[in-house]
């Protein structure tokens, strides 16, 4: 599968212990390395398509009935793709028409295409960078909280299964232990996540 490279504006938040990334297409070809915090407080996030929890659940948002076709599994396995989570602690959790309805087609923009939203093919090229970006850029967050709080470079952080390794000093935090300090993280520039040569999950696992 080919992939281009497209800007997408991450956003941020830190509500009730968990972490909350939503992921955006720019106008902007600089908004890819700009990310912003959102405050927080209870029902007022902007599309969060990743939340990583305080017992280490991630849960991804899915805005597509699964009649089938394996979305909802192909959604799961992409973000694991990037994230390096746990496998059995993923769920997913379909998006919501009616916040998309009353919310002027939160979802649907969220994505830059208002045919984004509660249909189209599990395997849209669109979605799936998406998704693949948000994995990377949450990943990426969470190695950066491990970091400081170790007091170490971020490149030394290792990630496997939702939990974060500095191997020279064998300690190890899980996701959701930093879940909320990776909230309050503003990386330099976005990750770009793996060429499909370098997958280890997608297209190789069996969940």
């Amino acid at each position: 599968m080919q992939q281009n490279r497209r800007d997408f504006l991450i956003t941020v938040s830190a509500v009730g212990g968990s972490f909350m990334l939503g992921i955006s297409e720019s106008g902007e070809a600089s908004a890819a390395a700009d990310s912003r915090e959102l405050p927080a407080g209870g029902g007022t996030e902007f599309s969060p398509w990743i939340t990583i929890s305080p017992d280490n659940t991630v849960t991804v948002r899915v805005p597509t009935p699964d009649i089938g076709n394996g979305v909802v599994t192909h959604a799961l396995m992409t973000v694991t793709e990037e994230l390096n989570c746990d496998w059995k602690r993923a769920r997913s959790e379909y998006a919501s028409p009616q916040r998309n309805y009353v919310e002027d087609n939160l979802y649907a923009k969220a994505s830059g295409r208002y045919d984004y939203a509660f249909f189209a093919r599990a395997t849209e090229p669109g979605r799936m960078q998406a998704l693949l970006q948000a994995g990377a850029s949450a990943r990426e967050r969470l190695k950066e909280a491990a970091a400081q709080a170790w007091g170490v470079p971020r490149s030394e952080i290792e990630v496997k299964n939702s939990v974060l390794t500095h191997a020279r000093t064998r300690r190890t935090l899980t996701y959701g232990q930093v879940a909320a300090q990776a909230a309050g993280v503003r990386l330099d520039g976005e990750p770009a996540p793996k060429p499909p040569q370098d997958w280890w999950f997608l297209g190789k696992a069996n969940p």
